[in-house]
């Protein structure tokens, strides 16, 4: 989480909460838990503009499998 507070985004959810949404110039990232059988893995989406993005910055829909792009946790 460090890294992404370093790169200028601020933290806009409380610390203790499961689900952390980051934000800078419009730019947002999610990084959400698992959740459920469709994503048992970390994972983070990128939204901008009420549009959301694949790994290669591509709009894709926001419940598409490429929106929601894997992470790994500490």
């Amino acid at each position: 989480m460090g890294d992404i507070l370093r790169a200028g985004f601020e933290l806009k959810t409380p610390d203790s909460a499961p689900l952390k949404v980051f934000e800078r110039g419009g730019l947002r990232v999610r990084l959400d838990p698992p959740q459920g059988r469709d994503t048992p893995y970390n994972h983070m989406h990128l939204e901008y503009k009420n549009n959301s993005y694949n790994l290669n910055l591509r709009k894709v829909h926001f419940r598409s499998p490429q929106a929601h792009i894997p992470i790994k946790s500490n």
